[in-house]
């Protein structure tokens, strides 16, 4: 009769070998339940759309027309809330996705801002140079 009992080749493994090969397959398991990667794609494609929309805003028509038109100033702002919408989708089990998106929605909460403080009185030469120049420090 054959014993069940699995046979190891060789010496018993040490506690040290044993303690690593157990962390070793912890952190697959985890990093496979969490999918990090799949989430700072998400959180790279609004950082590449925040980025899209911030060069078209940065041209003179656009910036003219967010000025004086409400309409296209909410649509704008609208467009915003749906960047960080996506980022908050994004679950951060993982602590490098966390401050991955922690840092994008900074910059989406500051483009906000610009949109938000542009109006008819926002077109007078000194402020809107002020948030050109906001606007191509975050493009660069």
């Amino acid at each position: 009769m054959k014993s069940t009992r699995l046979m190891l080749k060789g010496p018993p493994p040490s506690e040290q070998k044993a303690a690593t090969t157990i962390q070793a397959h912890w952190r697959g398991f985890v990093l496979r339940r969490t999918r990090p990667l799949e989430k700072l794609q998400v959180i790279y494609q609004v950082r590449q759309d925040l980025k899209d929309h911030m060069q078209v805003l940065a041209g003179p028509s656009q910036w003219e027309k967010l000025c004086s038109d409400p309409k296209e100033r909410l649509r704008w702002s609208e467009c915003a809330m749906a960047l960080l919408l996506r980022l908050d989708s994004v679950q951060g089990a993982h602590s490098n996705v966390r401050d991955v998106r922690k840092v994008v929605t900074k910059e989406v909460i500051a483009f906000q801002e610009i949109i938000d403080s542009t109006s008819k009185d926002a077109s007078t030469d000194v402020i809107r140079r002020a948030l050109k120049s906001t606007l191509t420090t975050f493009i660069n």
